[in-house]
């Protein structure tokens, strides 16, 4: 792709402007995304997230969401628009069930995509190879725990103990049931 002068005859090659068309719809659809003011979590599953972690993450990390990357006392507007979360290394007591796995590598300080909802693939480490269940390992932002339970359900893992391939489903919240009164 090359710059053109007013007045130069222009040729383009379809490629190239393939890849223009392409750019300009996307820019499209996140600035109409972006001016509901309502942020979007993708047909993925993924929202965009800041690691904040101290460490370069790799793709399929595991993070721990600490808190919304614009907060509303700061901006508002800007955090009623722009959903991006701050993660970090995750500990046990703090992340359980609030965690997030990287679709793609994130730097230290850089904004990415990461997988909230839906499947995807993730490293866990299978304590027990009945276990039915992942969530957080603590420290550890390369893989998660095997468990009875956990923020995740494990769909398929490659078999035995150790650390091991394997595709989660992240698990919804149910609130307990309020006491029935008669």
């Amino acid at each position: 792709m090359k710059k053109v002068q007013p007045g130069q005859r222009l040729k383009i090659a379809a490629a190239d402007y393939n890849a223009f068309v392409d750019a300009a719809l996307d820019f499209q659809r996140r600035q109409q995304n972006n001016s509901s003011g309502v942020a979007q979590l993708t047909s993925r599953g993924t929202i965009r997230i800041r690691n904040t972690s101290g460490a370069d993450a790799a793709r399929f990390g595991v993070l721990g969401i600490s808190a919304p990357a614009i907060l509303p006392s700061t901006s508002l507007a800007g955090f009623q628009q722009n959903l991006v979360l701050d993660c970090v290394t995750p500990a046990t007591g703090t992340h359980e069930g609030k965690f997030v796995v990287l679709a793609e590598p994130i730097k230290n300080n850089s904004i990415g995509m990461a997988w909230i909802a839906g499947v995807c693939q993730v490293q866990i480490n299978v304590i027990d190879a009945a276990h039915l269940f992942a969530d957080v390992k603590n420290a550890d932002a390369t893989k998660l725990d095997s468990g009875v339970a956990g923020g995740a359900q494990i769909l398929w893992k490659e078999s035995g103990t150790g650390s091991k391939w394997a595709i989660i489903r992240f698990v919804q919240s149910i609130l307990p049931h309020a006491p029935i009164c008669e």
